[in-house]
């Protein structure tokens, strides 16, 4: 009988460091897709606030809420944000009925990159740069 539980032992020793690097490895991949939806909320957020904003201050007021959104969603690194007010939306035209034609619209796209700081370094492939991207219609 005491042979039995030793032989548990060592199986589990054995078995021991796959476990932990699957649990690590685990960890880490929720922790790049909790960063990666906080950049996503931010970004959207920032649109938002933009868009509401009006033409004339859209592009100050979606730049300024990148940063405190950054800052208070606790994104570790620097957020890049790119903030742009275009007459064409980013991305494939927007359809148009025969015959007719688009009113005149202002369009912001937020683009942010986030460097992704592991919290292991176990998990494979997974981007060392978080990205997201919206394009939303200015209201006013």
């Amino acid at each position: 009988m005491s042979a039995r539980h030793g032989s548990n032992a060592i199986e589990f020793v054995l078995m021991l460091p796959i476990l932990v690097v699957l649990l690590a490895g685990l960890a880490d991949f929720g922790w790049w897709i909790n960063q990666d939806l906080l950049l996503t909320d931010v970004v959207r957020d920032a649109a938002r606030a933009g868009t509401a904003a009006g033409s004339n201050t859209a592009v100050a007021v979606a730049t300024a809420r990148v940063a405190s959104g950054c800052l208070a969603n606790q994104i570790p690194g620097a957020c890049t944000a790119v903030v742009n007010l275009s007459a064409i939306p980013a991305g494939p035209t927007p359809y148009v009925p025969t015959g007719g034609t688009l009113p005149p619209q202002q369009w912001l796209t937020v683009s942010v990159t986030a460097p992704y700081n592991s919290i292991v370094g176990l998990a494979p492939g997974v981007p060392v740069e978080l990205s997201a991207q919206i394009v939303m219609r200015v209201e006013k």
